[in-house]
């Protein structure tokens, strides 16, 4: 899978599950758009999910 290859490639954390990866970023995706649509998307989903996805980014990265 897409976690796989990105941990080959070293681009993201390998003493953890590719399959625990992928589930943790899907569900974060996912109850953000919730959030976001429970809101009433009255604001862009990008600014609630900017943050995120920087922090994600820092969380998984091989470094």
């Amino acid at each position: 899978g897409l976690m796989q290859k990105a941990q080959a490639a070293n681009k993201c954390r390998t003493d953890l599950s590719a399959r625990h990866i992928a589930m943790t970023l899907l569900g974060t995706i996912r109850l953000t758009v919730t959030h976001w649509h429970l809101q009433g998307g009255e604001t862009p989903l990008e600014t609630q999910a900017a943050p995120l996805a920087a922090s994600m980014a820092t969380l998984f990265s091989s470094v």
